[in-house]
């Protein structure tokens, strides 16, 4: 989810909690209204109107204590992720081209992996059958065997986006506010090497793939160290 559609789901939930407020006043007016009426003592219409006072105020102790108070609880967590999200953003929006390739080339790579393996493991269902092979693998492994290329696309572009949200945090961890990217070389296929300078200090970079034999998935990883850079 973007945070443009984030602030839409907020923007629906302050509109649901404005009706919320007026309808506890649309309520207040209904008992207001309905505690001038009179009636003859011990009537039906008397023990009848006294019940949907009381049905009214519980509805407002509801709203007032329960209701209200949890979309409020909701806005402000989705408030937090929206401010998150657009920071996240603004991050990728600002990423320098090495890091942009290095994302294109992943997602590439990745997708084709993940429908290579998923081609594998059906195959291995259809020679094995639903107990054999559910005796060797856990029942994400099962379901995945029915994850179209489209989500296998839109699942390995959001592993990618958090990979390069992740490696950036954790460079800037070292390096504070990054000053210098021109060291870092990214090779075909998605190998990124180098290091990067930043106020704080220098960080080495340094891309290990692994995996990608038989049955196991090809994962990528990227280290980070401290280094000192001799002047």
């Amino acid at each position: 989810m973007n945070s443009q559609e984030l602030k839409a789901r907020i923007d629906k939930n302050k509109e649901k909690l404005i009706q919320k407020v007026n309808l506890i006043d649309k309520k207040k007016k209904q008992i207001s209204k309905r505690e001038k009426l009179v009636f003859p003592e011990d009537s039906f219409d008397k023990t009848w109107n006294k019940c949907q006072i009381e049905d009214l105020e519980n509805g407002i102790k509801k709203l007032v204590n329960e209701t209200i108070p949890q979309l409020e609880e909701t806005i402000k967590k989705q408030e937090l992720q929206l401010q998150k999200k657009q920071n996240q953003e603004q991050i990728i929006s600002e990423q320098p081209s090495v890091l942009k390739d290095l994302a294109e080339q992943l997602n590439e790579k990745l997708i084709k992996t993940n429908i290579k393996h998923r081609e594998t493991l059906q195959k291995e269902y259809e020679e094995k059958g639903y107990k054999d092979f559910c005796k060797k693998y856990d029942w994400k492994t099962y379901n995945s065997l029915r994850e179209t290329d489209c989500e296998i696309e839109k699942r390995v572009k959001k592993d990618v986006e958090h990979l390069i949200l992740d490696l950036i945090y954790r460079v800037t961890k070292i390096t504070g506010k990054i000053t210098d990217y021109s060291h870092v070389r990214l090779t075909y296929p998605c190998v990124l090497n180098g290091y990067v300078v930043g106020e704080s200090g220098v960080c080495e970079i340094e891309s290990i793939i692994a995996g990608g034999w038989n049955i196991q998935k090809e994962h990528y990883r990227v280290l980070v160290k401290r280094i000192k850079i001799k002047e």
